[in-house]
């Protein structure tokens, strides 16, 4: 894979046919760190047999840059990089089978289809918990740091009889997608995002405190965002959940490597393993995490299940990175593994 990086990253700044492009023509300038991930995506796909991986990473890619008012260039420059170097040093029959994906790539770059308009809405749509009405006034409330007015409209979907994890799910959750696409669409700043981040995480902290426990089940997780996941607000709810439902839940953080996940493994034991990410490029993170637990566990090593905004574009990915199952969220999870 280092010698695609380089070739390809050379390649991209590379006159072509004897005409000089500045790079400021791509709209945003590739970094080599742009042709690492888009590399390691394609390994990843490839491995697992999922064209639709690696096409729903370009369009991860392709929105983000569109919400600043970029234009797709640069990502159909790597990809186009990435083609010219493994159309040469591939065997034929592999050749054929890698430019497949990145081909498709490049169509999701050229037609981007209808997640360029709102990627986070729709994966909203797909998890399991509706969200409740006043979603967009929890947002608000995120946003303006008011905890009181975010406290209030949580107790009150409580009080109306809902558990405490379907509120979560169904109403905290989607208001801190609402607070990301808000980024995306650069209508706030990231540090708006991360002062919303802060008061959804205390806000969870209390509704949990609260909730009723079953009965210790006399079983034990992990749950962890995979490294490049410093989103720790989902899994971390997944853990609150798996808590409450009389789970020993113990949750590793966000950015978690394999050496720590396995470490962490091979000192609890742990019955099941969660795992999150939340973009596309972590999935590798995660499939290596995975094949090492595996290696080194086997069949004593725990059920691993996998989660987060990533993994909804796919809901196949879970059988092909190795994994025992998916979730969409912490209602799902609790459903899936029994408690």
């Amino acid at each position: 894979m280092d010698s695609a990086v380089s070739a390809a990253w050379k390649d991209i700044y590379r006159p072509q046919a004897g005409v000089v492009l500045h790079p400021a023509a791509l709209g945003r300038l590739p970094t080599r760190q742009d042709v690492v991930t888009t590399a390691r995506v394609l390994a990843c796909a490839v491995a697992a047999g999922s064209t639709d991986y690696f096409v729903a990473y370009v369009r991860s890619i392709v929105t983000e840059q569109a919400a600043r008012g970029a234009p797709p260039l640069a990502m159909a420059a790597v990809i186009a990089a990435l083609r010219r170097y493994y159309a040469e040093a591939l065997p034929p029959a592999l050749a054929a089978l890698v430019l497949s994906v990145l081909d498709a790539g490049l169509d999701a770059v050229s037609r981007p289809g209808p997640d360029l308009s709102g990627p986070v809405a729709a994966l909203v749509a797909e998890g399991s918990a509706e969200p409740f009405t006043g979603v967009e006034a929890l947002a608000d409330a995120l946003l303006a740091g008011e905890i009181d007015k975010g406290r209030r409209l949580l107790r009150d979907a409580v009080g109306a009889g809902r558990p405490c994890v379907e509120v979560a799910t169904g109403l905290l959750q989607p208001a801190l997608y609402t607070v990301g696409h808000r980024w995306q669409q650069r209508r706030i700043t990231v540090a708006e995002e991360h002062g919303a981040t802060a008061v959804a995480a205390a806000l969870l902290a209390e509704l949990f405190a609260d909730a009723p426990r079953a009965a210790p089940l006399g079983r034990t997780a992990l749950i962890a965002g995979v490294t490049g996941n410093r989103h720790a607000l989902g899994p971390h709810l997944v853990a609150d959940a798996l808590d409450v439902a009389g789970w020993d839940a113990r949750f590793l953080g966000g950015d978690a490597s394999v050496d720590a996940v396995v470490a962490e493994v091979d000192r609890c034991r742990p019955d099941l393993l969660g795992l999150s990410a939340s973009m596309p490029d972590q999935v590798p993170a995660m499939y290596r995490i995975i094949r090492q637990v595996r290696r080194t566990f086997g069949s004593a090593g725990p059920r691993i299940v996998i989660g987060g905004l990533a993994t909804n574009h796919m809901r196949a990915l879970w059988r092909w990175i190795g994994a025992d199952g998916w979730s969409p969220d912490a209602t799902t999870a609790v459903a899936l593994v029994g408690g």
